[in-house]
């Protein structure tokens, strides 16, 4: 992501946690002993690759607009979510620690980790980092309106959303215009 030319809200705030969590987990690290760690010299490069990066560095609610003042990866009673101060779940990407939406996410079928649904735009194919299996979309959810048009008889008459409402004119009898009654006529005549 450091490359990128222009990074969105949803980047720069994943690279504020990262930034964060390195910087916590470099704190517990004895300098002297690990200068030649392998993972402190990467959590150190990436670090510096986004020190000059500017960041998003408050976190709001999805539900409420809260501000959320809890580290995304600290969570209660052992689960995977985490809360707002309003008290709304808020659950967490595996991968970038941004907030899933119910229902927009890629689930790990081993753990049942969650994956933020950008986060394949991104990375390409997402791998759960724990399993090293491919995280894919709620198989419920995935092509629930796919084919309804084709594979549906539609039983109902023009829906509401469709009714065209004009103005009513001087002279003009016609507040709303349904053509309801005109299918019906159309449908009799058919038969």
């Amino acid at each position: 992501l450091s490359q990128k030319e222009q990074l969105d809200d949803e980047h720069r705030l994943s690279i504020h946690f990262l930034r964060i969590y390195l910087e916590v987990f470099l704190a517990g690290e004895d300098d002297a002993d690990n200068s030649t760690n392998p993972i402190v010299v990467h959590a150190k490069q990436a670090i510096n690759a986004t020190s000059n990066i500017e960041l998003i560095q408050v976190e709001n609610c999805n539900f409420c607009g809260e501000v959320v003042t809890d580290l995304p990866w600290k969570t209660k009673n052992s689960t995977k979510i985490s809360y707002c101060p309003k008290g709304h779940f808020l659950s967490r990407c595996a991968l970038t620690f941004l907030q899933i939406t119910p229902g927009k996410s890629r689930n790990c079928p081993v753990c049942s980790r969650m994956f933020h649904i950008s986060s394949a735009d991104e990375y390409g194919v997402v791998r759960c980092l724990y399993c090293d299996v491919v995280a894919e979309v709620d198989p419920r959810l995935r092509g629930v309106y796919d084919g309804i048009e084709t594979a549906c008889k539609n039983l109902t008459l023009t829906p509401a959303w469709e009714v065209t409402v004009s103005r009513k004119e001087d002279g003009d009898d016609e507040g709303v215009k349904d053509d309801r009654s005109k299918k019906r006529k159309v449908a009799k005549d058919g038969q």
